[in-house]
């Protein structure tokens, strides 16, 4: 058995990737949103040194082509994701939290945590520190799989 990279499921959209090349212009784009549309901005604030926004990016995963056997498309693997991006410009911390309702209750989701400093691991959870904070880290609970 081969295996691939584990690209985390999204659809291959665009610049050859078995269905459609990128799309050369706007029209060209409208003209075939089904295929191209990835994801929409469902809600934006900016106030008080913060920056919010939640998307729906549900069709960079599946859309109405998903799960019929094509490498573009792929399987029907999420039915409804939903990201929330803040931006802390006071302190300078970005948090992003993904709502993820996949197609099967035993598919296994990750996550991927990116931080400047190595987080300190515990059987519990694990510890983060960021600038600034040395005297009172963020202790955040291991979530089970």
């Amino acid at each position: 058995m081969r295996y691939g990279t584990n690209d985390g499921g999204q659809r291959r959209v665009g610049s050859g990737w078995g269905v459609e090349p990128a799309p050369m212009d706007l029209a060209e784009w409208e003209a075939k949103r089904d295929i191209y549309h990835t994801g929409k901005i469902e809600q934006y604030l900016e106030r008080d040194g913060l920056v919010a926004a939640v998307a729906d990016l549900t069709p960079a995963y599946t859309n109405a082509f998903s799960g019929r056997g094509t490498f573009s498309h792929r399987t029907r693997r999420v039915e409804r994701f939903r990201r929330t991006f803040i931006h802390d410009q006071i302190n300078d911390v970005i948090v992003i939290y993904d709502q993820l309702k996949t197609t099967r209750a035993d598919f296994r989701t990750r996550c991927l945590l990116h931080s400047l400093q190595a987080p300190l691991t515990a059987p519990t959870g694990f510890t983060l520190h960021t600038p600034g904070d040395e005297e009172t880290p963020r202790c955040f609970p291991r979530h089970s799989a």
